[in-house]
């Protein structure tokens, strides 16, 4: 007999920004709920939703867990139920000038809606004060993955997180796609304001900001849309960083696209102790 490996859903509505909520019904009826709970935001990559996660999930759960794990996710701005406008989603070749601006505000203002929901979340979960979150935990794929850069360098609160063929560099990786469409640097594609707001929020501009933090970075070796070596310069920065805790895996071969051995990687770093980050010796 096949093992049930579904995780109990619930939908709630944090003004406007619907969530879905992986096992909270099991933590609001479970027998330990004595256990700390640890809520994991995973994030969704570009022209998805947050249905397409659903099938992750059961991965993220394991036997006799130390930790109550619950999983929230959430769609993008202009994705999913809060699309406003399909052609902002396109790309330079599709017609869309203002891409790359499209393409960073989105993902910016997705980790922005991390912080957010880590403020309004615990009473719209717990009207009755029924538990106390312990940990927060950051993930994401690909745009996902960009955005949890972001959630590292601008949220104090999560000291965990795990991007998955995502990149901490967006000026360099765009730059270079800038010249792989024959465009150029510069207004209306890449405006200066742009640029501009990349150096005042962009993870690679803030290192300093990681200081205490646990980074899980899970790459492909062969992925040609976010390629490797437009995130390892930064990367090497943070490892070289005292009180900063890193782990690295690029999985050769393997393209813009999950690896399953990412998902098992993913697991294992929630489910042990992630605030303790080692002083490089």
């Amino acid at each position: 007999t096949e093992v049930d490996r579904s995780v109990d859903k619930t939908l709630l509505n944090v003004s406007g920004i619907k969530c879905i909520i992986y096992g909270l019904n099991e933590l609001n009826s479970s027998k330990t709920s004595s256990l700390p709970i640890t809520v994991l935001f995973l994030l969704h990559g570009r022209l998805s939703k947050k249905e397409n996660l659903d099938k992750f999930i059961p991965e993220l759960y394991t036997p006799n867990p130390d930790r109550h794990l619950l999983v929230v996710t959430f769609d993008h701005r202009n994705h999913g139920e809060r699309l406003v406008d399909k052609k902002k989603n396109l790309s330079w070749k599709e017609g869309n000038t203002s891409h790359a601006v499209d393409v960073y505000t989105i993902q910016y203002g997705t980790a922005m809606d991390v912080s957010y929901l880590i403020d309004s979340l615990p009473p719209v979960m717990f009207p009755n004060d029924e538990h106390t979150i312990s940990e927060w935990v950051c993930s994401g794929i690909s745009l996902g993955g960009h955005s949890t850069w972001i959630v590292l360098a601008h949220e104090p609160r999560v000291k965990l997180g795990i991007p998955i063929i995502g990149c901490p560099d967006y000026q360099a990786l765009m730059a270079d796609r800038i010249v792989k469409n024959s465009l150029t640097m510069g207004p209306p594609y890449f405006p200066q304001t742009l640029t501009d707001l990349i150096q005042r929020t962009g993870a690679s501009n803030k290192p300093e900001a990681f200081i205490g933090k646990r980074v899980v970075v899970l790459s492909g070796g062969a992925d040609q849309l976010v390629p490797w070596e437009f995130s390892q310069p930064f990367v090497d920065q943070l490892q070289k960083m005292d009180h900063v805790d890193v782990e690295v895996k690029v999985y050769e071969g393997s393209g813009h696209e999950v690896h399953p051995e990412m998902l098992v990687k993913l697991r294992n770093a929630i489910f042990r102790n992630s605030n303790a980050p080692r002083s490089k010796q």
